[in-house]
């Protein structure tokens, strides 16, 4: 048999081991969505919501926890609850029965910054033993919650290990709080000393309409209590668009070449301003989004009001691309 014969051959079971290739149908987006919220005209709840289902999937009042611990194997940091003003205070001691009041640790105040970066957290880079007070925020009413004091003793891959109480006893609690890749947080309670179930798994949600802590500059460092939405932490990412463009032009080309931002705060609050005598939506603010699956969304806000006039009831409308 020649050569030639032999190198068609060749190629000839070479491409029947090859996949046929079969050019890529561009996906039909899907269809606009409008969904309400409610949070509560005093913004009481934290409420989840999942893209790619169009529904809530899981909702718990702001007061139900204190800290969340970091649920990654990666990472020993901890979380304080911005929804209700929180901030730690750094004592650098680590005698617990030392720290009884806040008496000359009030320069050291720390809060969480609203993008969710970890290295800047109220308790970033805290030391085995180290003492903190933790003064847990407002309720939706105004009343100050208390404080308590802190002291974190251990970390590993599967827990964190505590010590906690009222900030003018020496009393003390230690107990161990339990790490759940399948979650960004364990949330703990200081008022109930338990465990608090909170969000959904990390792998069943996207956005989070909640109040937090915004840190404002001018003309000096102001937090300041702000209602809107927040990305979950790990799987999704968003940008708002600067430029001007209808929410009716924009598609999966024009979103895929976006390069998105990994802060949780990029929704924000300021889709909406407040006018005086109430808020009025910015309609023309648009965001793009990439869901936990990695599917992409275009959104905008349109109402924070439901029917009856009461605020805390944001409108948004979204649709996969």
């Amino acid at each position: 048999m020649s050569k030639v014969i032999i190198t068609v051959i060749g190629l000839i079971i070479f491409a029947r081991c090859l996949k046929e290739e079969r050019p890529i149908q561009p996906k039909e987006p899907g269809n606009v969505h409008t969904q309400t919220l409610t949070m509560g005209a005093d913004y009481k709840w934290q409420v989840y919501f999942d893209l790619g289902k169009n529904q809530e999937v899981g909702r718990h009042p702001k007061t139900d926890w204190d800290l969340g611990f970091t649920c990654c194997d990666t990472a020993h940091n901890i979380v304080i609850n911005s929804s209700k003003m929180m901030y730690a205070l750094h004592t650098d001691q680590f005698n617990f029965n030392a720290v009884t009041d806040t008496a000359g640790f009030t320069a050291n105040k720390k809060r969480d910054m609203p993008s969710g970066n970890l290295d800047s957290t109220a308790l970033n880079g805290w030391k085995k033993n180290e003492v903190f007070i933790i003064d847990r925020g407002y309720a939706p009413d105004g009343s100050h919650l208390g404080m308590r004091k802190l002291q974190l003793n251990n970390a590993n891959m599967d827990e964190f290990t505590i010590t906690f109480g009222p900030l003018q006893s020496n009393e003390g609690t230690t107990i161990t709080i339990p790490r759940n890749v399948d979650y960004n947080y364990t949330h703990f309670n200081l008022e109930t000393g338990g465990i608090a179930d909170i969000a959904p798994p990390k792998d069943d949600w996207d956005l989070i309409f909640t109040q937090y802590t915004h840190l404002f500059y001018e003309p000096e460092e102001t937090p300041y209590l702000v209602t809107g939405c927040l990305l979950n932490d790990s799987k999704t990412r968003a940008l708002q668009l600067e430029e001007s463009i209808d929410f009716e032009d924009i598609d999966i080309e024009y979103a895929s070449e976006i390069l998105l931002e990994e802060k949780r705060n990029v929704l924000g609050y300021n889709w909406k301003t407040f006018t005086g005598n109430g808020y009025e939506v910015d309609g023309d603010q648009l965001f793009i989004i990439r869901d936990r699956e990695g599917f992409f969304y275009k959104l905008r806000f349109i109402d924070f009001y439901d029917e009856e006039g009461n605020k805390g009831t944001p409108t948004f409308e979204f649709q996969q691309l």
